[in-house]
């Protein structure tokens, strides 16, 4: 697939939305998972005008890191990090308290950075020290941002209106009440974030896409193997029939099992910037 990306310049703006340890499974006094409890009147009518399906960062039945999650959602190639797995952990558990790590983090596997691998003028927005860490480590200019409050991200945005053209905002908290086992918290994590979405129409973006990096359900108090409903909508996607952002609705979607590989090649030609392959 690699060979297959050919990449065109264009001036189309993508806002990646990621939520952390997203996933869940049917608990709770309805057997409902965290998403299909929430509230989200705002998910579910993005998902009505997008195209939707399942996403995983490694394969089937394969229970993703924290640091083969994030990557694999950026579009790498994380085979070299499971190969090294044994050297990497240490690393990557040290990084929120030792940013020095992080050079030896990518001596160990050497990663092209995001700006040049994909031809984007990327940003993040986030709370969680080690994905900022790696993010920067990638190229990503990291907005500093003074509050703990995974809504007040979103006004952070709108405030500083970025003109980079990958705009990548992640929810920290979904993932900690995930391994917590608060099952209540992950769901109102979700409600906060959801009366905020319409906001992003105030940034002019071609591209959203919102899914998580790895499923944490409550229930289990640990990251899981199980997919991740994954939503893009663009100027150019076939909207499908699916009504509500959730596990089990996103299983019936136009995109069906999305792989690993295939994420970041799905953004960037609902971005129209891949060109056209073969004679």
């Amino acid at each position: 697939m690699k060979e297959l990306i050919k990449i065109k310049k264009k001036s189309t703006k993508m806002i990646l939305l990621v939520f952390g340890g997203l996933g869940g499974i049917q608990s709770g006094p309805n057997l409902l998972t965290e998403l299909q409890q929430a509230h989200s009147p705002n998910l579910d009518a993005i998902v009505r005008k997008s195209i939707c399906g399942l996403w995983h960062p490694l394969g089937r039945g394969l229970t993703p890191g924290p640091l083969v999650s994030l990557l694999s959602l950026l579009g790498y190639d994380v085979a070299a990090l499971i190969a090294k797995e044994k050297q990497l952990r240490p690393l990557y558990n040290q990084l929120d308290e030792n940013p020095a790590v992080l050079e030896d983090l990518f001596k160990l596997v050497p990663l092209t950075p995001f700006d040049k691998k994909f031809e984007l003028n990327p940003v993040l927005f986030s709370n969680n020290p080690c994905v900022r860490q790696i993010c920067s480590g990638l190229g990503f200019q990291i907005i500093e941002n003074k509050t703990e409050k995974p809504e007040a991200l979103l006004d952070l945005l709108i405030e500083k209106k970025p003109q980079h053209d990958f705009i990548f905002i992640y929810i920290d908290e979904t993932n900690r009440y995930g391994q917590r086992g608060e099952y209540y918290e992950k769901i109102k994590t979700i409600e906060k974030i959801d009366p905020k979405l319409p906001q992003l129409k105030k940034i002019q973006h071609d591209v959203l896409a919102i899914t998580g990096d790895h499923s944490t359900p409550t229930e289990m108090l640990e990251n899981s193997w199980h997919p991740l409903p994954v939503l893009i909508q663009s100027r150019w996607c076939r909207y499908d029939t699916i009504q509500s952002f959730d596990e089990v609705n996103c299983a019936l979607g136009g995109l069906g099992f999305i792989k690993s590989n295939e994420f970041m090649t799905l953004l960037l030609a609902n971005a129209h910037r891949l060109d056209t392959i073969g004679p």
